[in-house]
């Protein structure tokens, strides 16, 4: 009779072919063996995009954010040295200027870059002089809608209402009263 051979006493080389490994045993390192090599390509992007900035001067689409913008910042530069109507070089343009029940000044704005929707804010300057953006939110597309209807209201213009009501503003400053507030620092 014909017997199977014993191929557990076979060795490599004997004409048979070694078993098959599994993936797992192919690729020993499986688990996160990729994670250094992601996280530092993610901090070369971000450092290249920031040298970028700070070298061309150029900002990018998002120049505006809520929160707290140091003087010096191209944000609180906007706000604190430009007369209402008048943009600067990064797109911000205030508005009006006012003061809020704490006789705090603040500036409505609007902030246009390229490739992006025109925002509009309210932003408060702080005792330290950083301008605080109280609010940031889409203004609508001027023009028609569909049917030559246009509502009066939005949700942007409604949040912008919403944030000069809660601010308790006072009227909007004359252009001689903006200019002189500018030239003394927004102090009083």
């Amino acid at each position: 009779m014909n017997e199977a051979p014993d191929r557990s006493k076979q060795q490599p080389g004997d004409g048979e072919p070694p078993p098959r490994k599994s993936l797992r045993e192919r690729w020993p390192s499986w688990s996160f063996g990729w994670a250094p090599a992601v996280i530092a390509a993610v901090f070369a992007v971000a450092f290249m995009a920031a040298v970028v900035v700070r070298d061309t001067g150029e900002l990018p689409p998002q120049v505006v954010s809520l929160g707290e913008h140091a003087p010096g910042t191209p944000v609180a530069t906007a706000l604190e040295d430009h007369a209402s109507g008048k943009a600067s070089p990064e797109g911000l343009r205030p508005l009006r200027s006012f003061h809020d029940r704490d006789g705090v000044p603040c500036r409505e704005f609007e902030a246009r870059t390229a490739g992006a929707p025109r925002d509009v804010g309210v932003a408060c300057r702080r005792a330290d002089g950083a301008w605080e953006v109280l609010l940031l939110v889409e203004a609508p597309e001027a023009g028609r809608s569909e049917g030559g209807f246009k509502p009066a209201s939005s949700p942007a213009s409604e949040a912008l209402a919403g944030t000069l009501e809660t601010l308790g503003i006072g009227p909007t400053l004359a252009p001689d009263a903006e200019a002189a507030l500018i030239a003394r620092n927004w102090r009083p």
